[in-house]
């Protein structure tokens, strides 16, 4: 994946996750509990920026 996309979609990530915990009629908001979802959003920008530095990786590049 191009670097420039990759940094985009990792901040998408970030931000859908932002605003979903943000959302005050949410049960988990309501509640106070995680956003089991906003979490999963954030681990997966997270895996892309580790993954941004090893492109030659092969866990990185999707393969197995």
């Amino acid at each position: 994946m191009e670097e420039s996309k990759r940094k985009d979609l990792i901040l998408r990530l970030r931000k859908r996750a932002e605003i979903r915990r943000q959302i005050p009629g949410r049960k988990s908001v309501q509640e106070g509990k995680p956003d089991r979802l906003a979490d999963l959003l954030d681990e997966a920008a997270a895996a892309l920026e580790l993954c941004s530095g090893s492109s030659g990786n092969a866990r990185c590049s999707g393969e197995t």
